[in-house]
């Protein structure tokens, strides 16, 4: 279901909390070299660095949280995911390209990096979404009865995955990779996030019309399974000759999903699928609920 109009104002409420936060923990972290691209193969220290991280997702977990409670919990994912687009993917100036123009000689190995820190994006979502499962009925006992909404579908028990729910991620992953790769033209950031974003807004709807998923979390984790299939697409293409993906970048025949970097397939793509699925649960939500004839 689509939010309340309480709930978009403790949306609203979280971002302006949220963002800030992040933005101030993580505002050391960006490249200080002017190219641009938030990646974690950039990190000279990467323990130092990932402590910040944490410091500065911690509180818009917790607001996701409190959102998640009071009524659907997709609607807490969505503000993570829009927190993390402003307060950290939206402040850089390029996509995948700034990655690519520090390294030296960019190569198979960038992507295969860049997947595991995808990967771990992914990880990261799905721990997030199981908690946000567990807690949320729980801070929702505590809430005020004005702050919470009932949704006509309520949220599910802890996923387990079926031939249907692996269908619906594997329909959801291809579409949005396949849309990112035409819609992303160029390495601005903005594109990057857009781009994902209109995808992945559109492929769960394909994705569930084809295999409908009962837990939502199948279809959460395509971003992520769609990224990691397209940088090992181009690294097994472009990244297996030298100075290819340099070349495909000043040329501007680098695949569109070799320009999104894994922050916006994580902040970007985690916006977009809360958003279809929403748009889908209001799809049934309507159907079920008309009147027989």
């Amino acid at each position: 279901m689509l939010p309340s109009q309480t709930q978009r104002v403790l949306m609203l409420l979280a971002l302006l909390l949220g963002i800030p936060a992040l933005a101030w923990a993580t505002s050391t972290l960006g490249p200080s070299d002017g190219l641009g691209g938030w990646a974690m193969a950039d990190w000279e220290h990467p323990l130092h660095d990932a402590s910040w991280l944490l410091l500065g997702v911690l509180p818009a977990v917790l607001l996701a949280a409190v959102v998640a409670a009071a009524g659907n919990p997709l609607t807490g994912l969505f503000t993570l995911g829009a927190t993390l687009s402003v307060g950290l993917a939206g402040l850089k100036s390029e996509s995948a390209a700034g990655v690519l123009r520090r390294s030296l000689n960019p190569s198979a190995v960038t992507y295969i990096k860049l997947s595991a820190e995808l990967l771990a994006w992914g990880l990261a979502t799905a721990g997030v979404w199981l908690a946000l499962q567990w807690a949320a009925p729980r801070i929702a006992a505590r809430l005020p009865k004005r702050l919470r909404s009932e949704h006509a579908t309520p949220p599910t028990a802890v996923p387990r995955f079926g031939f249907a729910e692996l269908g619906s991620l594997g329909v959801t992953a291809m579409v949005g990779a396949a849309l990112t790769w035409v819609l992303v033209q160029d390495n601005s950031a903005a594109q990057a996030m857009g781009s994902v974003l209109v995808a992945f807004t559109i492929a769960p709807l394909l994705g569930q019309s084809i295999s409908p998923a009962k837990h939502p979390l199948a279809v959460l984790l395509a971003p992520a399974v769609a990224g990691v299939g397209g940088y090992l697409f181009v690294a097994l293409t472009l990244g297996r000759t030298e100075g290819a993906l340099l070349q495909a970048l000043f040329d501007g025949s680098l695949p569109g999903v070799g320009r999104v970097l894994p922050l916006h397939y994580a902040a970007a793509g985690l916006m977009g699928v809360c958003i279809g699925l929403g748009v889908w649960q209001m799809t049934l939500w309507t159907k079920t609920a008309r009147p027989a004839d």
